[in-house]
């Protein structure tokens, strides 16, 4: 978190579409961890199907940058086979790098 929080000076000129910081702790004197928060974005409804399409497009995009897609093609085979399930998301979300098996 330290690290997220190091580079919001470099986010200044997009940040119009990035949450603004409220709070950051990282002397652990508040709770026995780092803490940071930040603002809730309004998100955009995707319309629908397009879940697949993203996936799809970003594995295309590393495919030609000569990166290895076949997790994200994967990924993308599952969403599309679950596809009415992402159809039903009513409300969007984002999803943190925290979420990490390495965190």
């Amino acid at each position: 978190m330290p690290n997220e929080f190091a580079t919001l000076p470099y986010l200044a000129p997009i940040s119009p579409l990035t949450p603004r910081l409220i709070a950051a702790d990282f002397t652990h004197e508040v709770i026995e961890r780092d803490v940071m928060a930040q603002t809730l974005l309004d998100g955009v409804q995707p319309p629908s199907g397009s879940a697949p399409t993203s996936f799809a497009d970003i594995a295309a995009d590393l495919d030609a940058a000569g990166l290895n897609a076949a997790d994200l093609r994967k990924a993308a085979g599952l969403v599309d086979q679950h596809r009415a399930a992402f159809d039903g998301i009513t409300r969007p979300r984002l999803l943190s790098g925290d979420f990490w098996t390495v965190h």
